[in-house]
């Protein structure tokens, strides 16, 4: 079975995850893309890449309108019935006023950034979009409540979070401890979130010396500038730069001991997204700290593998670091290691099921 990939971005670790689960299921895949942010590189091995051009930071209507003619032409090229994969509401939005047949998958709720009514109308049309679809995988439960769904009312969605890749099915898991009595924080990804992330860094740098902050990824100047700069102002705090996935994540987590997740959560998207730092995390044993009033911090509390916190000022950073204790740390690092490596790996069954 043919299945050609629309995506907005090529250099998406997560999208690359899922291609690269259809190929070794041996569909016949082809992927087109735009190259947004600052990797460019091709981690699709042998399979099929075209680059349809730069896609830079835009609002929607300047993101259709850039995608519109060139998705067009590729949809275009394929017989009626071919099954393309989509990413994103732009993406399906063509592919849907195309009249192809496709698979969405929604990794975030883009629209939920803009205001009322137009993110009212935007998640109107996202529901037709879900509806016209063969299937809609979504990474967290937290996106069926948002677009107005009970848990039972839609038959098109797969639920999908952000697991990891089969690849770790036959990785070692390290045995949860902490090196010295220094607790280590770690940010992974696309550096963002001045407000919280880098406030948590550079507090730490400013009144913590027996604490330290790794960061690991890359992120627009502006954002990398600051980092780099609370680098070489503090020296408790590391700037590593970009990492392979999943090649360097060992490394890259045996270099902290706490995961700094605690994303601004002042947008609709981030209060209910589930990203991949979760599993991550709990697979290489490192307590996560996230943020208040979320999906992601009811789930860490519950489960008893981290922190939840507001980190949005100094004085809540200071609270909350001064009530850590590495005792502490590690009883949630080892109850990270009692999870089963098999709950942390992403199941595609049902997907496979669905598009026989």
């Amino acid at each position: 079975m043919k299945i050609v990939f629309l995506i907005g971005s090529i250099s998406d670790s997560h999208i690359i995850k899922r291609v690269m689960a259809f190929a070794e299921r041996k569909y016949d895949v082809e992927v087109y893309g735009f190259v947004r942010g600052v990797n460019t590189s091709n981690r699709f091995g042998n399979l099929p890449l075209h680059i349809l051009g730069e896609m830079e930071d835009q609002n929607y209507l300047g993101r259709i309108k850039t995608e519109w003619a060139k998705v067009r032409d590729v949809i275009r090229k394929y017989p009626k019935g071919t099954l393309f994969y989509v990413w994103g509401f732009d993406l399906a939005l063509i592919s849907a006023l195309s009249g192809c047949k496709y698979v969405y998958e929604i990794s975030d709720m883009v629209h939920s950034k803009l205001r009322w009514p137009i993110n009212r109308i935007l998640r109107i049309l996202d529901r037709k979009l879900i509806k016209n679809s063969v299937a809609t995988l979504i990474t967290s439960e937290g996106f069926i409540e948002y677009l107005g769904y009970n848990s039972t009312d839609s038959s098109k969605f797969i639920l999908m979070p952000n697991k990891l890749a089969e690849i770790f099915k036959n990785m070692e898991r390290p045995n949860p401890h902490i090196e010295k009595e220094c607790l280590r924080f770690g940010f992974v990804g696309y550096y963002r979130y001045p407000n919280t992330v880098l406030r948590l860094a550079r507090v730490i740098g400013e009144s913590y010396p027996n604490m330290e902050f790794h960061f690991w990824g890359t992120g627009p100047d502006n954002i990398f500038n600051d980092v780099k700069g609370l680098a070489s102002n503090y020296k408790n705090i590391y700037e590593h730069g970009p990492f392979k996935n999943p090649d360097d994540l060992q490394r890259v987590y045996d270099s902290f001991d706490l995961v700094a997740c605690n994303y601004d959560a002042t947008g609709p998207n981030e209060r209910i997204a589930e990203p991949n730092k979760l599993y991550e995390s709990i697979f290489f044993n490192k307590p996560i700290l996230v943020s208040e009033n979320t999906f992601l911090g009811k789930k860490v509390k519950s489960m008893g593998i981290g922190y939840v916190s507001e980190t949005s000022s100094d004085e809540n950073v200071k609270q909350f670091l001064n009530g850590l204790n590495v005792q502490d740390v590690i009883k949630k690092a080892q109850k990270e290691s009692l999870i089963p490596s098999k709950m942390l790996v992403e199941d595609y069954t049902e997907v496979w099921n669905r598009l026989r």
